[in-house]
């Protein structure tokens, strides 16, 4: 089956100065697998918070599709590569897009630490 990432896009973001902060930097994210009636298709959904410890604070959602050249079924739906394999070839987008935010704001920019998706579905599956 051959895969490629169709889309990446930030669906939702708030990007504001809180002067309440806490003045370490502090980073959360939570990722969501969505399937589609259309059996080639399918999406990640990353949910994003992060204080950059200068009391700014940005919250978004950002959203990448894949395709796939074959229908998607039970066997791939539960296969390691939606939950693993997917969120690691989109989250260097994600970092990116982050960055770039701050940057484009004029800010110094923040860079997201890599993410063992492996060691994070092991937490997961044992909850």
């Amino acid at each position: 089956m051959e895969l490629t990432v169709s889309s990446t896009f930030i669906e939702n973001i708030v990007f504001q100065s809180v002067e309440e902060l806490n003045e370490e930097s502090e980073f959360s994210f939570s990722k969501e697998l969505k399937f589609y009636d259309d059996k080639k298709m399918f999406s990640i959904i990353f949910e994003l918070e992060l204080n950059n410890g200068k009391g700014k604070l940005l919250n978004m959602t950002y959203l990448a599709n894949f395709k796939t050249s074959e229908e998607i079924g039970d066997d791939f739906i539960h296969s390691p590569f939606p939950k693993i394999n997917a969120p690691a070839i989109v989250f260097p987008y994600l970092r990116v897009a982050v960055t770039n935010i701050f940057v484009l704001s004029g800010y110094s920019p923040v860079y997201l630490p890599s993410i063992n998706f492996v060691a994070l579905e092991q937490q997961e599956s044992k909850k």
